[in-house]
């Protein structure tokens, strides 16, 4: 639901709590005038709910028809890509191996750290 439906669904809920509010209060004019705004809303808010459902099943079945790219969900990777992925996972499992031997600061010129700085 995009969020001019989400709006729209906010005003009619608060006419329906003013709608309940001037019954109880005993003013039944108004509550009818409130009333007829609120079915005006709920009209507004339906046309345009069928507008964008119709949309997106359009959407849908362009995919199923093949003349829209799908972004993500079930497409297949290609080989490149795959291969490019086990090289970045190797690299880094690689650089943090290295990194846990010799210590995070250790042979760092300009270290802060007081336990690598201490003189022997």
């Amino acid at each position: 639901m995009n969020k001019e439906l989400q709006k729209l669904l906010k005003q009619i809920n608060d006419k329906k709590n003013e709608v309940k509010s001037l019954v109880n209060d005993g003013k039944l004019d108004k509550a009818r005038a409130a009333k007829e705004e609120l079915v005006e809303l709920q009209n507004r808010f339906d046309l345009l709910y069928d507008l964008d459902e119709d949309e997106q099943d359009g959407i849908e079945n362009k995919v199923k028809d093949g003349t829209a790219k799908q972004v993500g969900g079930d497409v297949k990777p290609d080989k490149k890509n795959i291969v490019k992925s086990f090289v970045n996972i190797v690299k880094a499992g690689f650089l943090q191996k290295k990194r846990g031997r010799r210590g995070r600061h250790q042979g760092v010129q300009g270290c802060t750290h007081i336990r690598h700085n201490r003189r022997k």
